[in-house]
């Protein structure tokens, strides 16, 4: 494995941070850390007054965070340790097209009625499809794939190796999202 420089590695995580699957969550991880509001965070007097057990819930987040991504690193390469060994080597581009699944995704939606006594009867459970348009792929690159999750004494992991690996592929997909259709409803409509 080639090494990375710091100036790299800090770049391409601030990069990772501004994507638009990331900072959107921001303001709601912020608003979690802290306990207020983003309308008592953006006034001064209400910032001033938590502004030690907001840096203290920040760090313990920070931390908590930290701490299960680093035992979970340690433990998974512990004596050289596998979890799952992969190589997709590339070799040519092609027009065939994996499968767009991403384009007919279907998601549960469930937001749950927080309040006390409720909190078995959600305000939304369905199943939607996404309204996609606009799909587009990048080149399309395809090579051979391998795939095999090594055997243990401790583990079943090995016992579920794939049987076959298909090819494997590297592309880029965006589309827009404009609508979403509800496929079924869990709870009754509240009036």
């Amino acid at each position: 494995m080639a090494d990375v420089s710091f100036p790299a590695a800090f770049g391409a995580g601030l990069l990772s941070f501004v994507s638009p699957c990331v900072l959107p969550l921001v303001p709601s991880y912020i608003s979690y850390i802290t306990g207020l509001s983003i309308e008592q965070l953006t006034d001064s007097t209400v910032r001033s007054k938590f502004k030690k057990a907001i840096v203290v819930n920040a760090l313990l987040f920070i931390g908590g965070f930290s701490a299960v991504f680093v035992a979970f690193g340690a433990t998974a390469s512990y004596r050289d340790r596998l979890v799952a060994q992969a190589a997709v080597t590339l070799r040519e581009t092609t027009d065939q097209a994996p499968n767009r699944i991403m384009a007919r995704l279907v998601n549960r939606r469930h937001f749950p009625d927080l309040r006390e006594g409720r909190h078995d009867s959600p305000l939304v459970s369905e199943l939607v499809r996404q309204k996609t348009r606009d799909v587009t792929m990048s080149t399309i690159w395809t090579g051979d794939a391998s795939l095999s999750l090594p055997a243990s004494s401790v583990h079943e992991l090995g016992d579920l190796s794939p049987v076959r690996v298909g090819p494997g592929y590297r592309y880029t997909m965006a589309m827009t999202i404009d609508d979403l259709a509800v496929l079924g409803s869990a709870v009754p409509p509240i009036r």
